[in-house]
């Protein structure tokens, strides 16, 4: 695009290892499938790559949301300890199954709960803001932002509520200072119209669910009387523009990911910016949440469409 400096976005979300690491494997391994994907096609890869971590000890993380995955896993040790001192002499072959059900809830399923506290929420979103304010390449004269956006699990819902305040001027009284500052001149930028939303890419989003942490969002739903889509796509920067650019939410999901829901019924979409893509490429939940990264057929939907 002409005038435009091109980047993308990389945002995981839970993170249900004992252990968590920077996801930039994951990142590499769908980038190697969209820049196959999108050259086969002629189409050209941003050209600025910007990697977001968040929740655990990552290098670079000084927002408390560093403390999430050590503080699980540590509740975690404390609850399984306690457990196996009690004994239970019934034969339940789902005690296994329960096992991996309560390491998951713990180390996984919590991180959203921690998000959709209010601290939690504000410490995510100032480390995530941060890494992003920090990283995106300044803009020369006459320049703009198309930004490509892959966001995965939880880190869609971060991102979604990120683009709200960028675009819909949603609460930023979590930052302060220097951060404050870059956040007002991406706002007017966006006012403007130089951030451009070429493509928002959810990967199994629990977008529809976290809909019950705002009593306003829930309220558009319940008074509609159908789920006809009432929610705004413009607040979040997902829109046709003056000039014809159309941007494009595509959003990943597969029924055996009990974390990925689909979400274009929930907005006014009279134009198709946003498509759910159905894909079955799994059948056992950790293993289908974490496969979207390097599923080809992913990509080429992607590349296909941007």
């Amino acid at each position: 695009m002409a005038n435009s400096k091109d980047v993308i976005v990389y945002i995981h979300g839970i993170t249900p290892a004992a252990q968590p690491k920077v996801h930039q494997q994951d990142y590499d391994a769908f980038e190697a499938l969209l820049r196959a994907e999108l050259s086969a096609r002629d189409k050209p890869y941003p050209e600025h790559r910007i990697d977001i971590e968040w929740g655990f000890e990552a290098p670079g993380i000084s927002t408390n949301d560093r403390m999430l995955a050590p503080t699980e896993r540590a509740l975690l040790d404390k609850v399984e300890d306690i457990i196996g001192r009690h004994s239970d002499p019934t034969l339940n072959p789902l005690r296994l199954a329960h096992h991996a059900i309560r390491k998951n809830f713990m180390l996984g399923v919590a991180d959203m709960f921690y998000y959709a506290s209010e601290d939690g929420k504000a410490e995510v979103r100032q480390n995530v803001l941060n890494t992003l304010l920090d990283r995106l390449p300044p803009l020369a004269q006459g320049e703009s932002y198309a930004w490509t956006i892959v966001a995965h699990s939880s880190g869609a819902a971060v991102m979604h509520d990120l683009l709200f305040i960028v675009f819909g001027g949603g609460s930023k009284s979590f930052l302060t200072g220097a951060a404050e500052q870059k956040l007002q001149s991406l706002q007017e930028y966006a006012r403007q119209g130089k951030v451009f939303i070429r493509c928002f890419i959810t990967l199994g989003a629990p977008i529809t669910p976290l809909i019950f942490r705002s009593g306003k969002m829930m309220g558009k739903i319940y008074n509609s009387g159908r789920l006809d889509g009432k929610l705004d796509l413009d607040g979040i920067g997902i829109r046709v523009e003056p000039n014809g650019r159309r941007s494009r939410w595509l959003n990943f999901w597969d029924k055996d990911d009990v974390i990925g829901f689909p979400v274009a019924f929930l907005y006014h979409n009279p134009d198709n910016l946003v498509e759910d893509f159905y894909l079955d490429i799994g059948d056992v939940f950790p293993l289908v949440h974490l496969a979207y990264w390097s599923t080809r057929q992913v990509a080429a939907v992607i590349a296909e469409r941007y």
